[in-house]
Parts: C-alpha cells; structure tokens; sequence
C-alpha cells in the first residue's frame, strides 16, 4: 500500500514538472524562433504609382512628396512631379533613407483641390506602389431646393408616423 501511495505521488509531481515544462515550452519558442533585429534596411527601395483625377483619369503634372516616417519624425521625403499617364516612381537609394515596417506617406498636390494623402507600411526590398485617387465630388443640399426637399421628407415621415384621432 505504501509502494502504491509512492507511485501515484510520483505520478502526480511527473505530470506537473510536465505541465510547466510544456507551458515555458509554449512561450518560449515563439520568442526564439520568431525573433528578429530590427534595423536599417541594406539596399534601395523603390515607391511607384499613378495618381487619378476624379473621372479616374491619370492625372498629369501633380506634385507629389513621398516621406518616410521614423516613429514621429519624418526620416527622408522626396519630391516629383507626375509623368505622362500620371505616373511617378521615387527612389530611396540608401538604407538608411528608410526601414522595413515604417510608414510611407504619399501626398499629391494639385494645387486646385485640397491634397490627398495617403500611407502605407513599408516592406522588403523593391518596388511598393501608393496609388492616389482624387475622389468623386459630393452633391451638397446646401440650395433653396435642397432645403425644401429635406423639408418634405421631413414632413412626410410626421404625417405618417404620428397616430391619427378617430
């Protein structure tokens, strides 16, 4: 009986050395395989695209400025004027103008509308496209037309929401 109460002791403490080395198993291999260093990227990268006018037309002739952000700070920004078919392309010849994982922000200026802005995360080496669209242009109901339409609706929903005497 006594050899008995022993194994199934045993047992239990074998089953929770187990339980935790399986445990710091499952955090800890995540960690050391999936680690990686973190620095700057070690050849060029290329951001590329066309940028669009409202009718999604390209859009010739519109500045565009390609900035690299660090954290807060912009790292390196480049500026270009779109080519023919409204295409630009910006090269970031060094590793150290920018880094894997860091935001791109693509700004295109008309100079007519408001500029259009746009991000993206940077990846590996080569070319990334950023393509820009100036969007379609929102009808305003700010006319006398406008009013009396939204009245009538207004009016509309009353009449039929409100209980009628009998």
């Amino acid at each position: 009986m006594f050899e008995m109460a022993r194994i199934v002791s045993v047992s239990r403490h074998v089953k929770l050395i187990g339980g935790i080395a399986a445990l710091l198993l499952a955090i800890c291999l995540p960690l050391i395989l999936g680690s990686e260093t973190v620095s700057a990227a070690s050849g060029p990268k290329v951001i590329t695209g066309y940028v669009y006018d409202v009718n999604g037309d390209p859009y010739n002739g519109v500045t565009v400025a390609v900035s690299v952000w660090n954290n807060a700070n912009v790292k390196t920004t480049i500026i270009i004027v779109t080519y023919a078919g409204g295409f630009y392309d910006v090269y970031f010849t060094e590793g150290s103008m920018w880094d894997v994982g860091k935001q791109v922000e693509v700004i295109a200026d008309d100079g007519i509308v408001a500029p259009i802005t746009k991000t993206d995360t940077l990846d590996a080496l080569g070319d990334q496209q950023v393509d820009i669209y100036y969007g379609t242009e929102i009808p305003q109901f700010g006319s006398a037309i406008g009013v009396a339409f939204a009245t009538g609706i207004v009016g509309a929903i009353a009449v039929v929401a409100l209980p009628r005497r009998r």
